[in-house]
C-alpha cells in the first residue's frame, strides 16, 4: 500500500506465542523475511531502521548485515528507561546495542540507560519532534476560554502513571474552574481510575 507516498509492505500471520520471546523470534523471522521481500520488489534500502531494539532493533541488525547496509536502532522503550526487562529480553536488547551501527535514543535519561545497559557511550539523542505546520498560534490577546486536555493511553498506573495525571489536573481545576481532563482508554486500572477522578 502507499502512506503519504511511502510504499509499505504488511505481512498478515498467525502467532499463537507472540507475547512470549519464543513468540518474538517468530515475529522476527516474518519480520526479515518481509524485508527481503521489499528489497526484491523495490531494492536495497539505504538504511535499516528500528523504533526500539526489542524486538524490531534484532530484524533491523540482521537484515542490514544480510542485506550490506547500516542499521540503526532508536529506542523508546519505558521497559527499558524502567529497568523491567526480562532477563533474556536483557541479553537481546544489550546485543542489539551493540552490533547497531547507530543507537539513539528519544530523551537524555534513556540514552543514559542504553549506554549503562550496554556498556556503550554512542547512544545520541533525537527527541521526538513535533511539526509545527500543523499549529497556529492563537490571536493576542488570547481569549480566556476552557481548557481541554485529551489524553488517550492503556489504563495501566503503574506505566502509564494516569492517577498521577488525575491528581495533578484537580489541583489545575481549583485555580482555573473550567477547565477539563477527558482520558480515553481501557485497561485493568479503569474501575479504580474512575473512582480516583470522581473523588
Amino acid at each position: 500500500s502507499e502512506d503519504r507516498g511511502v510504499t509499505c509492505l504488511r505481512l498478515k500471520s498467525w502467532n499463537p506465542v507472540a507475547q512470549t520471546t519464543p513468540g518474538a523470534r517468530i515475529w522476527v523471522a516474518l519480520s526479515e523475511r518481509l524485508v527481503r521481500t521489499y528489497a526484491r520488489r523495490f531494492g536495497t534500502p539505504d538504511i535499516i531502521h528500528a523504533q526500539a531494539a526489542l524486538w524490531a532493533g534484532a530484524v533491523a541488525v540482521r537484515t542490514a548485515r544480510a542485506l550490506s547496509r547500516p542499521s540503526v536502532v532508536t529506542e523508546h522503550s519505558t521497559s527499558v528507561l524502567r529497568g523491567a526487562l526480562r532477563p533474556s529480553e536483557r541479553r537481546n536488547a544489550i546485543a542489539i546495542y551493540r552490533e547497531a551501527d547507530a543507537v539513539l535514543a528519544v530523551s537524555e535519561a534513556l540514552s543514559r540507560v542504553v549506554n549503562s545497559l550496554a556498556g556503550i557511550d554512542r547512544c545520541q539523542v533525537v527527541p521526538n519532534f513535533i511539526d509545527f505546520r500543523f499549529f497556529t498560534l492563537p490571536p493576542v490577546p488570547r481569549r480566556q476560554e476552557p481548557y481541554t486536555l485529551l489524553w488517550v493511553c492503556n489504563l495501566v498506573r503503574v506505566h502509564k502513571r494516569v492517577d498521577r495525571v488525575i491528581r495533578a489536573f484537580a489541583r489545575v481545576s481549583a485555580i482555573r474552574p473550567g477547565t477539563r481532563l477527558v482520558i480515553v482508554g481501557e485497561g485493568p486500572d479503569e474501575a479504580a481510575l474512575r473512582v480516583l477522578a470522581h473523588q
